[in-house]
């Protein structure tokens, strides 16, 4: 089955509420066909009226590689009307979860030619300069392959499993990026006659995202290059999970909380 016809049965089963099974496109093994996939599925979605924000970022965290099982990060459009204009998640989902991000707007465009011979250090203060602001963020997740189990090409052709995001508070220091606490927690009432509550928690660090998300901010212009995209003035970027996710069943409430030295912020996500 060629890319168009996969992404079309992505997005269809999306629509309808239906998961599908890893395995089912074998042509997905190869990373060539996945991406084209997957810039299949976002035609698809711009064609519906959808309008592109910026990009989220999967896997850049090892607490993400090592729950979800993949190797290497990927990238996928995120699209306007997906972003929380309030913390109410209202978008019909599957089976959704969430996970505390970074999100950085660019202020300036940023080609991979101008940074690929720079350090590592000095790439990362490259794009720093260039950052209008950064924030707290819940990104919501929802896969389209069943049980969450996928392989790269799988969910990379699934747009990276993109579904949303709430975003929070300004971080007022850039410099506190790769210096970050966090801790995501997650309640939600039990359906039993006394009203109990179920909480879970997990924390993680800012720098366990490629060392800093500026770091992962740096690794996505590499990646655009590739296909010719230039990171824009605008655009928000996502850099990728901090903590492994949590599922977001409804009725729940997800709360994220980011802190350094000399600051604390949040957000807050309802479904």
């Amino acid at each position: 089955m060629n890319p168009e016809r996969i992404a079309e049965a992505i997005d269809q089963a999306h629509q309808q509420g239906d998961l599908l099974r890893t395995g089912t496109f074998p042509e997905l093994e190869s990373n060539v066909a996945a991406m084209d996939a997957a810039s299949a599925l976002h035609d698809i979605r711009i064609h519906a009226g959808l309008h592109a924000v910026g990009w989220k970022l999967g896997y850049t965290s090892e607490a993400m590689r090592r729950q979800m099982n993949i190797a290497q990060p990927n990238a996928a459009p995120i699209y306007s009307e997906w972003i929380a204009a309030d913390s109410k998640v209202a978008r019909r989902l599957m089976h959704p979860r969430i996970e505390p991000e970074v999100c950085i707007t660019m202020g300036e465009s940023i080609r991979w030619s101008s940074v690929k011979s720079l350090s590592d250090e000095l790439q990362m203060q490259f794009v720093s300069d260039r950052v209008a602001e950064a924030r707290c963020a819940l990104e919501i997740v929802d896969s389209v392959w069943s049980g969450y189990v996928f392989t790269w090409g799988e969910n990379t052709a699934d747009g990276s499993s993109a579904a949303g995001a709430v975003i929070g508070d300004e971080i007022p220091n850039l410099s506190d990026l790769g210096e970050l606490t966090v801790e995501l927690s997650l309640d939600r009432s039990l359906s039993d006659e006394d009203g109990a509550e179920e909480s879970v928690r997990v924390e993680g660090h800012s720098r366990d995202v490629m060392g800093n998300p500026l770091t992962a901010v740096v690794w996505l212009i590499r990646h655009l290059d590739t296909k010719g995209i230039v990171l824009s003035p605008g655009e928000i970027v996502l850099t990728g999970g901090i903590t492994a996710s949590l599922e977001l069943p409804r009725g729940s409430v997800a709360r994220a909380s980011f802190s350094s030295k000399s600051w604390k912020g949040g957000v807050v996500a309802i479904r």
